[in-house]
């Protein structure tokens, strides 16, 4: 991986963590971009150079704070551990998906089950 590419995931990555300059708990961007942080172990770099980048990319946006190599690890280690489900969820329960609409571009219908809501 070049460095360019790199620095363009730690932009995205920081992106999502910080919309709006709000702060999404770490744990559910870190799910989303699970096998970054895997292919990135995988070709050598630590975490703490992670957490560096990640902070390098973050530093001018507001609402970031700089991410630790511990909590990074920590994060990763309970997402690995998390079982993965073998069977698709029952019918029956309750899902919720969001869809992307010319109205709203943040994921505009929130559907429950067989009721929909605009968010």
């Amino acid at each position: 991986m070049k460095r360019d590419e790199l620095e363009g995931w730690a932009r995205i990555f920081v992106a999502d963590l910080t919309p709006g300059g709000v702060q999404v708990p770490l744990r559910r961007i870190m799910k989303r971009h699970v096998l970054r942080f895997a292919e990135l172990r995988a070709l050598g770099l630590t975490w703490k150079g992670i957490a560096n980048c990640l902070d390098q990319a973050g530093r001018d946006v507001p609402g970031y704070m700089p991410i630790s190599a511990d909590l990074l690890r920590a994060n990763f280690a309970r997402l690995d551990a998390t079982p993965v489900p073998t069977q698709p969820a029952r019918s029956s329960r309750m899902t919720l998906t969001a869809q992307f609409s010319p109205e709203n571009k943040l994921g505009s219908v929130v559907a429950f089950g067989s009721v929909r809501a605009k968010v």
